[in-house]
C-alpha cells in the first residue's frame, strides 16, 4: 500500500542540529508492514517537509499484529527521503 499522509503527524521538533534547524519527531500509524516502509521511496511525498536525523515513530500492520518501529531519516533531497531502522537497545 503507498504511503497515507493522513497516518503522519509532526509530533514535536527537538532542539537544533548543525544547520539550526529543530529535528522533527514524527508519529506515523499505518497498516503495512515494516518490510514495505523501510523500503526505497515510501516517504517521498513528504520529502519537502523532513530533515536528515529526523526521527518516525511508527505503529506498522494495524489490523493485523502491530508493531512498533523507530526510523531515522538518513537522507532528503527535493524529492526522496531515505530512511533507516533504529536498532538495538530493545528496538528490532
Amino acid at each position: 500500500m503507498p504511503f497515507e499522509v493522513k497516518g503522519l503527524n509532526r509530533l514535536y521538533q527537538l532542539g537544533t542540529s548543525g544547520t539550526l534547524q529543530p529535528t522533527n519527531f514524527w508519529g506515523y500509524v499505518t497498516t503495512d508492514a515494516h518490510a514495505t516502509i523501510i523500503a526505497a521511496n515510501y516517504f517521498n511525498a513528504q520529502a519537502q517537509h523532513m530533515r536528515v536525523g529526523d526521527i518516525i515513530l511508527a505503529t506498522t500492520a494495524i489490523g493485523g499484529t502491530p508493531l512498533a518501529r523507530m526510523y531515522v531519516v538518513t537522507a532528503v533531497t527535493a524529492t526522496t527521503v531515505t530512511i533507516a531502522a533504529v536498532t538495538g537497545a530493545g528496538w528490532t
